[in-house]
C-alpha cells in the first residue's frame, strides 16, 4: 500500500472512530436537591425543584442573583451571575412557585452549599408544570407587613415591612461595610443592613436610635446562613409611624432594651 493511501486510511479511521465520541452528550443522572447539595465541589449536577424565593443583587454590585430552590429532600441556593442572567432569553418564569430543571456546578461559598449556573440555557421551566400561586409574591412596590418571627429561609427574596424596637445599632467598622441594626418585636429579632448611600439620605427625624420604635421596609436575605433584611433606599426607614396591634416587645421579655409599646 502506498504511503498516501495508508495516511488516508488512518485519517479516515480516526475520523470514524473519534467523531461519534465528540457528538455524544455526557450522561448525567438526575439528583434530588439533597443529592446535589452533597455532591463534591466542582461536580456537574442535574436537578429539579420549585422556586421558593428569588434574591436580586444589590444595585451597582457584582453580586449574583440567588434563586432558592427546594424539593421534598431539601433546599439549595442557585446562583446566576449578572452576565449570565442578561444573556438568558427569558427570565420572567424565575419567580416563586415555578418548577425548574437546572444544570450547574456544585460548590460552596463561605460554608454554604450552592449550585452555579454557568450558561444561559442551563436553567428552564420544567416541562408540563405550571407556576403555583404565591400569596406573598410582591409586586414592584408592594411590601407585606409581617411579624419578624414568620421570616425564615423560605422567605428569602420577599419584600416585607417590619415594625419593632431598635435594640442595637452599629456604624460600619470598615470602609464599604454596612450599617447594622437589630430590630425586635414580640415574635423575634432580625439584623437590618444598609450602606452609606442609604444612611446619608435618612432624615434626622427618621434615623434609628436604640430603644426607639422603627418601621422599615426591605428585602429578606441571608449572610453566612443568618437571616437579615437589606434596605436599599432611605425612604424605607421610618421612625414616625402609627403602630396598631400587639406590643412590639412581649411582656415576657424583661431583658429587652425598650419599653413595651401598646
Amino acid at each position: 500500500m502506498r504511503l498516501s493511501h495508508l495516511l488516508t486510511a488512518l485519517t479516515f479511521g480516526l475520523v470514524l472512530t473519534f467523531t461519534p465520541a465528540l457528538a455524544q452528550k455526557p450522561q448525567i443522572e438526575w439528583l434530588t436537591i439533597e443529592g446535589a447539595v452533597n455532591a463534591p465541589d466542582g461536580q456537574v449536577v442535574y436537578t429539579r425543584g420549585r422556586i421558593i424565593s428569588v434574591m436580586e443583587p444589590r444595585p451597582d454590585s457584582a453580586q449574583p442573583y440567588s434563586v432558592y430552590v427546594a424539593d421534598s429532600t431539601g433546599q439549595v441556593r442557585v446562583i446566576i451571575f449578572q452576565n449570565i442572567w442578561e444573556e438568558m432569553p427569558d427570565t420572567t418564569f424565575i419567580r416563586p412557585g415555578t418548577s425548574l430543571d437546572l444544570y450547574g456546578v456544585a460548590g460552596q461559598y463561605r460554608g454554604i452549599e450552592q449550585i452555579e449556573i454557568q450558561k444561559p440555557n442551563h436553567l428552564r421551566q420544567s416541562p408540563g408544570t405550571a407556576t403555583l400561586h404565591d400569596p406573598m409574591a410582591s409586586t414592584e412596590n408592594q411590601y407585606f407587613r409581617v411579624d419578624i418571627g414568620v421570616l425564615n429561609m423560605t422567605t428569602i427574596g420577599r419584600k416585607v415591612r417590619l415594625q419593632g424596637i431598635v435594640t442595637e445599632y452599629q456604624t460600619p467598622p470598615r470602609e464599604r461595610w454596612p450599617h447594622s441594626i437589630i430590630l425586635e418585636d414580640h415574635s423575634g429579632s432580625i439584623q437590618i443592613v444598609y450602606w452609606d448611600d442609604v444612611a446619608d439620605g435618612i432624615a434626622p427625624e427618621h434615623r434609628p436610635q436604640v430603644g426607639q420604635p422603627l418601621e422599615i421596609r426591605g428585602i429578606v436575605g441571608e449572610y453566612r446562613g443568618v437571616l437579615q433584611l437589606r434596605v436599599d433606599s432611605s425612604e424605607q426607614v421610618n421612625r414616625q409611624f402609627e403602630y396598631k396591634g400587639r406590643p412590639l416587645i412581649a411582656e415576657s421579655n424583661p431583658d429587652s432594651a425598650a419599653a413595651i409599646i401598646r
